[in-house]
């Protein structure tokens, strides 16, 4: 794919062909080498992989990953809260504290449901106010 240098880049595209975004550029050394991180990385579909050159003995490529957080979404609902995240996510679990200067993250102790290639869980909105994550 050619950035820059034909050094080769990571990227992310939707299944509908829109929201083409790089998510990381191997670079190149100010001398027009490949750079520590590598270059030309080879990988389908993955978040993991290796280049071909380039790496700290300058061609013999690296091992490199990438590591994806899944998004957490709030949805509002009669008087409650709806958590979604993706169902591939399946290492994370949901966690909540009622304080972020001093967090003790506590696991949600409802099960997700799954729906439509997501996880759903649903929060009460009284009581005292929650702070969510996802958590490996």
């Amino acid at each position: 794919m050619g950035y820059p240098r034909n050094y080769g880049a990571i990227f992310t595209i939707g299944t509908d062909g829109t929201g083409f975004a790089i998510l990381h550029a191997f670079n190149e050394t100010t001398n027009g080498t490949p750079g520590l991180e590598g270059a030309r990385p080879d990988g389908r579909l993955v978040l993991s992989g290796t280049t071909s050159s380039g790496g700290a003995a300058g061609f013999y490529g690296t091992v490199f990953s990438l590591a994806i957080v899944p998004a957490l979404s709030f949805t509002p609902y009669n008087g409650s809260l709806i958590l979604s995240w993706p169902t591939y996510a399946s290492e994370f679990a949901l966690q909540s504290t009622t304080n972020l200067l001093s967090p003790v993250w506590e696991a949600v102790p409802s099960s997700p449901v799954q729906s439509y290639g997501q996880n759903l869980v649903i929060e009460p909105t009284s009581g005292p106010r929650r702070f969510y994550r996802l958590a490996q």
